[in-house]
């Protein structure tokens, strides 16, 4: 899951006017394969979660994080929708594709032209898939949807996200330790 674009957003992220002067520690690693020592608050992951290979590497992403959560900590992951059904559609700058079983292939088009930028593949997992890798691993989830934040409506303008808040492609999934 560690993707050679991962080390530049991190030093993006840490450049970041906003996370200068925070106490973060940001790692590079896959569930396999984190070993830092301590425990945290809360983890987050921005689309990792669809990219676990099958349910097995699923249940070792939450296992994984579980060990490294203090008491009562979060996990808060974007993940793809499991209830998203509108593919086919262009959904601001991304397109969404069907394909066999659970997998689905998402294009990032360039705003301006509309060319695909990025092709990828990963697993659209049921809310029960993500709910039972989390559980059999002593976590709990809920749900919650997404919406830009108003700064970006008035940025954009309501039409541009209108698709994308209709058709709710990302899910945002917290697991508590």
């Amino acid at each position: 899951m560690v993707t050679t674009k991962a080390a530049p957003k991190i030093a993006e992220a840490k450049a970041h006017d906003d996370a200068k002067d925070l106490p973060v520690t940001y790692v590079l690693s896959t569930p396999q394969t984190f070993a830092a020592d301590g425990v945290f608050d809360a983890a987050t992951s921005v689309m990792v979660l669809p990219y676990a290979s099958d349910l097995d590497e699923l249940r070792a992403f939450f296992r994984n994080t579980k060990r490294h959560l203090a008491a009562g900590g979060k996990f808060v992951s974007t993940v793809l929708n499991p209830l998203f059904s509108a593919f086919e559609s262009n959904l601001i700058v991304r397109r969404f594709r069907k394909l066999d079983g659970n997998l689905s292939q998402v294009e990032f088009l360039n705003e301006d032209s509309g060319a695909v930028e990025i092709r990828l593949i990963a697993h659209q997992y049921s809310k029960a898939e993500y709910e039972s890798a989390a559980a059999q691993e002593g976590m709990r989830c809920e749900w919650k949807e997404l919406f830009a934040q108003p700064e970006a409506v008035r940025q954009k303008g309501e039409e541009f996200w209108r698709p994308c808040h209709e058709t709710q492609p990302y899910a945002l999934l917290v697991a508590q330790a």
